[in-house]
């Protein structure tokens, strides 16, 4: 079914899949990425109206993973960032999300939160951080680190606020600082980012 808005001098279309009452873009983001004219607008449906985001509206995304008995992240090199992957798209508005990032759809200052319940190889020692576009140098402020135990399970977060532009990509990063590279088994995990300034 093709959605079809009538503006003053165009027709926009796209089409949709509704599942559970939200309108979804086909491909499951909340809301419809509309072409008008070569730029890209971004709707959402709620209250039986189609209506424009705007960026006065709240904006906010998240993306999160939760395993029973984890599942190991594989890190073959030490001294590396490695983007990390197998997240499932939470509450959003504002951007866009594959399996290891979200995506800004507006520009502004964002306060971001982020957790990772995990297990390493003892003696290890673990850096983890949210990054700007999978570089580890663009969000420092975002970084934490943690040494493990074995098989205990350990918690690694943090808070920061960072200033996006349009299209930037948060991803969430880990590296084995030390010694013999060591995979992680990942339980839980969080990245949510909320839009505070312009």
């Amino acid at each position: 079914m093709a959605v079809i808005v009538y503006a003053a001098d165009s027709i926009i279309t796209d089409s949709y899949i509704q599942t559970g009452g939200e309108f979804r873009s086909s491909d499951g983001s909340p809301g419809l990425d509309i072409s008008k004219n070569g730029s890209l607008y971004n709707f959402t449906y709620k209250d039986g109206l189609l209506t424009e985001l705007t960026d006065a509206d709240m904006i906010y995304g998240e993306m999160w993973n939760f395993t029973t008995g984890g599942w190991t992240f594989e890190i073959g090199s030490t001294g590396i960032y490695y983007n990390v992957s197998n997240f499932t798209a939470g509450n959003m508005n504002g951007f866009t999300f594959d399996a290891s990032n979200l995506t800004t759809q507006f520009a502004g200052t964002y306060r971001i939160d982020w957790s990772v319940s995990f297990s390493g190889q003892a003696g290890s020692l673990y850096g983890w951080l949210v990054s700007k576009n999978g570089d580890q140098n663009s969000a420092r402020e975002c970084y934490s680190r943690r040494d493990t135990s074995g098989t205990q399970v350990g918690n690694v977060g943090g808070t920061c606020i960072l200033d996006l532009v349009v299209g930037d990509n948060l991803v969430l990063q880990v590296e084995d600082e030390d010694g013999t590279p060591q995979n992680v088994v990942i339980y839980n995990m969080n990245v949510n980012a909320m839009k505070i300034g312009s």
